[in-house]
């Protein structure tokens, strides 16, 4: 399961990278608001039980990774 969590945080980086490299401004501030707003929202629905641990976890870590190491 650490794969798969590997492969949400793969896909969350890869489309930050994406906003960054050819996203305009506006772009840029819509899809990384999006993202940030995501992650406390994930973590709601895994406590209900309606998102898988894998799924929220690998979205978190490529959060994390874009936005604090750099």
């Amino acid at each position: 399961s650490s794969a798969a969590s590997d492969v949400y945080k793969r896909q969350t980086k890869g489309f930050l990278m994406l906003i960054q490299k050819t996203g305009t401004l506006s772009d840029k501030i819509i899809g990384y608001m999006y993202h940030i707003l995501r992650v406390p929202y994930f973590f709601i629905l895994l406590a209900f039980k309606v998102r898988k641990k894998d799924r929220v976890l690998g979205f978190y870590k490529g959060c994390l990774d874009f936005f604090f190491k750099k």
